[in-house]
């Protein structure tokens, strides 16, 4: 996009070139003080009657006052208005981390008044990207790869998180996965004495395409025992919880590791554009019903909790940003809206640390209640999961039974 407006805006005579220069925060950012403005100075110097391209730019700026990233923010926004008729400046990055940039120094509201958000890609859509990637390299994909691929690109929209979703990067590293699969496939059948036709290398077929976020088969045995156990049921959790409250289905939940997870629970995609107090909270909970399951039916917590505690905390923080607290007042709005998000950063009042703990503790007792309403379901699913490994979402519902929602 910032090449499109570079060469739109050179057409238009409004830039003298329309070149695009791409910079992140290690080419503006410097260890010492005074070195960082000489670094954006270069780069402005070399965008100038083009384009400067930020890409993660939210890196170049936190809540702390000791960090650089204010420098090259300041240069940044000095050399903006200076040579405003010589220069546009695009900044990218996930939308949570660059609304809170742009919130944290006002200067960098007024000047960016222009916001392009690109939503993620949709399944077919990512499945497009497949195909289209495979073709352009010169191979074609076989019809039940297609279908596998689509598959797998529903799986992944139903287990995205949109801090980290990389929309068609995970497609680009989906399609490298499967060319490097094909290869081995086609040497452990003997190339040496049969070497493979022209038409045999071209193919991607079902084989092919493995997504390693499902897990690999030769990691299945490191998983055993107890930890199995405490695997089967924190994952069981969420899918039990998922299954009851306003939300996607679960349509897989496996306890084989992948390089990643132990286990992983994947839902149906969320197509809706809006969400009600209710829906978020309930999102909150099936985030947290693996810590809910494991204390039901365990009695304890395990590590594993850790990451969906962070979850949670982002989706209630955006409760509060969003004005669905119960408590939200007006006055209240401004703070929440600059509040960061992540967990690793300190909140910025004791009234959102508070509020984002009722949040947190209404939305772990759904969880738990649910838990404990469906435990004979719950222990049922466990014993099928830990003998299976893998349910599908068709096994899911049959082990869960009815609901009410």
């Amino acid at each position: 996009m910032a090449r499109l407006l570079g060469r739109l805006f050179q057409a238009l005579g409004i830039l003298a070139r329309g070149h695009v220069i791409e910079v992140d925060r290690s080419r503006l950012v410097a260890g010492y003080v005074g070195q960082t403005s000489i670094r954006v100075d270069g780069a402005v110097d070399t965008a100038l009657d083009g384009v400067l391209f930020v890409d993660e730019a939210y890196a170049l700026y936190n809540a702390s006052g000791n960090d650089f990233g204010h420098e090259a923010v300041a240069t940044l926004l000095k050399r903006m208005e200076d040579d405003r008729g010589r220069l546009v400046v695009v900044l990218a990055g996930y939308d949570a981390p660059m609304q809170r940039m742009l919130s944290m120094n006002p200067g960098l509201r007024s000047r960016f008044t222009t916001m392009l958000r690109f939503r993620s890609y949709g399944t077919d859509e990512l499945a497009a990207i497949f195909v289209q990637q495979a073709r352009r390299a010169g191979y074609e994909v076989s019809p039940r790869a297609q279908i596998r691929v689509r598959e797998i690109c529903a799986l992944m929209r139903g287990a995205e998180d949109p801090e980290t979703f990389g929309n068609a990067r995970e497609i680009r590293n989906l399609f490298e996965d499967a060319v490097a699969h094909q290869a081995t496939r086609l040497l452990s059948g003997g190339a040496v004495a049969h070497p493979p036709t022209a038409e045999q290398l071209r193919s991607l077929d079902e084989r092919d395409i493995v997504w390693k976020e499902l897990g690999d088969e030769a990691l299945a045995a490191r998983l055993s025992g107890g930890d199995l156990r405490t695997v089967a049921y924190h994952e069981l959790g969420h899918a039990l919880v998922g299954y009851l409250v306003d939300g996607p289905d679960p349509v897989l939940v496996t306890t084989i590791p992948s390089g990643t997870s132990l286990g992983r629970t994947f839902f149906a995609e969320d197509v809706r554009v809006v969400a009600t107090r209710d829906q978020m909270l309930g999102r909150a909970a099936r985030v947290l019903g693996g810590r809910a399951a494991e204390e039901v039916a365990l009695g304890t917590f395990t590590s594993g909790a850790t990451h969906d505690l962070e979850m949670a905390e982002r989706i209630v923080l955006e409760l509060l940003r969003t004005g669905m607290s119960e408590e939200t007042t007006h006055e209240a709005l401004e703070e929440y809206a600059v509040t960061d998000v992540g967990t690793r950063e300190t909140y910025r009042s004791e009234r959102t640390r508070r509020e984002v703990g009722e949040l947190l503790q209404e939305a772990y007792a759904l969880a738990v209640r649910l838990v404990r309403e469906r435990e004979p379901a719950l222990h049922g699913a466990a014993e099928r999961l830990m003998a299976q490994r893998t349910l599908s979402g068709e096994e899911l519902r049959s082990l869960f039974g009815a609901r009410n929602r």
